[in-house]
């Protein structure tokens, strides 16, 4: 660095690069865009919790449909072995097995779900239960795609014992 002034008794100094052919350019350039990475920046991250926010709301509707499958097939079994050692279901076995298929659906999908037996068919063996849930919702305005609840059928086979 050299000093200015012509008897050495100034104190100021120059940048080593001040001779240089444009070099006051690059301050300029350096201000003008200051700032423009936090707008960039702000985007990507808007950008990045919107799709984690989409993720999260596929995930989760997904295990409720899971879970309410899932109880679907538990009171179709419980409704399936109410026939007893006969196998012959009568008016008070199938009015136990539904309270405790309801109870059982209540366990898992809360007082908000639906159950209901829609067949039994002794010629054929069959059962059909129906259960309905509820779709969760994360956000507050809860606009969801599709029915607002998940409906599960499940079709057993009814039970005998030997």
């Amino acid at each position: 660095m050299r000093e200015r002034g012509g008897d050495g008794a100034g104190t100021e100094t120059e940048h080593p690069d001040a001779d240089r052919p444009g070099a006051g350019h690059a301050d300029a350039d350096a201000r003008a865009e200051a700032g423009s990475g936090v707008l960039g920046v702000s985007f990507g991250v808007l950008f990045f919790f919107g799709f984690l926010l989409f993720a999260t709301q596929i995930t989760v509707a997904l295990y409720a449909r899971s879970v309410v499958a899932g109880a679907a097939l538990d009171a179709g079994r419980i409704v399936a072995l109410a026939g007893g050692p006969d196998g012959v279901v009568d008016a008070g076995e199938l009015t136990a097995a539904r309270a405790a298929a309801a109870d059982r659906v209540t366990d898992l999908l809360g007082a908000d779900a639906d159950f209901e037996v829609e067949s039994i068919d002794t010629n054929t063996g069959r059962a059909v239960v129906v259960v309905r849930a509820p779709r969760p919702r994360l956000l507050l305005g809860g606009g969801t795609l599709g029915s607002p609840t998940i409906e599960r059928r499940a079709v057993v086979r009814l039970e005998q014992w030997r």
